[in-house]
């Protein structure tokens, strides 16, 4: 599998094969910090809210992940 832009800075697969991958935003628009690999198609995890923060201090969303483990 090849990642093209967006280039995640964390890669992270669990044991029954789930692949999670997180791109901080780093002042670029970004759809969605964390993602899981589904069909090849990345899906906000876990929804699209957690993926929506109010600001850079958000205590109820992701805002930029940089590292993921599993």
């Amino acid at each position: 599998m090849a990642f093209n832009d967006p280039m995640p800075t964390g890669v992270t697969v669990s044991q029954s094969g789930r692949m999670f991958l997180c791109h901080p935003r780093w002042g670029l628009p970004m759809p969605a910090t964390l993602v899981e690999l589904r069909d090849g198609q990345r899906v906000p995890y876990p929804n699209q809210n957690w993926n929506s923060p109010s600001g850079d201090a958000d205590p109820g969303a992701f805002v930029s992940l940089q590292a993921i483990v599993v």
